[in-house]
């Protein structure tokens, strides 16, 4: 399969599979609760969304596996890059968000740390979304402040959003998390032109689809920082499904 075809297939894929899951994840957040506020158990969309869920997980394997081993993912243009940028830059505006929420209800809190660390790594997004646009290779540590931030906002609110019986399937921010921190990884450590880049263009189709699905019920410093982690990885969905051999 030619790299266009390639590409064209699998993004379309993904947008046609990103826009079921945000309507099913909006109509049950509309409908999915009993009237005490609580979420009424074994309703169809819940079944509908973990199938697709399912689904999406396939998908991105089976695509992974028609991107050749080895190759070259070309330049990136300047809409990419301006993606990216973008993309940093609502994740800043995210921490901005959630920082002065913070800071009128608990200065000293670890979340105020973490959304200084939320602003660095959307920093890092922006400027490696420039750099490459330039064909210069952005050093690790760009990466691995993404991966920190998502791996310690797992960490840190994991617990909390567990035991909350308000919050309706905490899934959809775990997997969020843990596909965007996994895919800044393999970016990251494997680059776009060696071996490795199958696991790399999973990760970004499963991040840019659990990013998107799980802002629907959230606050706006979530949704910001996921639509911006979203749109950064689809950038590499689009580039890595573009190499050439």
């Amino acid at each position: 399969m030619k790299a266009n075809q390639r590409r064209l297939l699998a993004a379309g894929s993904l947008a046609v599979l990103v826009l079921l899951g945000s309507l099913m994840r909006a109509g049950q957040l509309r409908s999915i609760f009993d009237a005490a506020g609580l979420p009424a158990a074994g309703h169809p969309l819940s079944w509908m969304l973990g199938i697709l869920t399912v689904l999406v997980i396939a998908m991105s394997i089976l695509f992974a596996q028609l991107l050749p081993r080895s190759g070259n993912a070309g330049k990136a243009c300047v809409v990419q890059m301006a993606v990216q940028v973008l993309a940093g830059v609502l994740v800043l505006l995210g921490a901005a968000v959630g920082l002065f929420r913070q800071i009128r209800i608990q200065p000293a809190s670890y979340h105020t740390a973490l959304y200084f660390l939320q602003m660095l790594s959307g920093l890092c997004m922006a400027a490696v979304g420039w750099l490459q646009y330039n064909e210069k290779k952005p050093g690790a540590g760009y990466f691995a402040v993404v991966c920190i931030w998502q791996l310690l906002t797992l960490l840190l609110n994991f617990r909390g959003w567990s035991m909350d019986p308000v919050i309706l399937d905490y899934c959809f921010r775990l997997f969020a998390l843990v596909s965007g921190m996994c895919a800044a990884y393999h970016i990251g450590a494997l680059g776009l032109e060696q071996k490795g880049r199958r696991m790399a263009a999973f990760w970004c189709m499963a991040g840019s689809f659990f990013a998107v699905v799980s802002i629907f019920g959230e606050g706006a410093s979530w949704c910001l920082a996921e639509l911006g982690m979203g749109a950064w990885l689809l950038v590499y969905v689009w580039r890595l499904f573009g190499t050439n051999e």
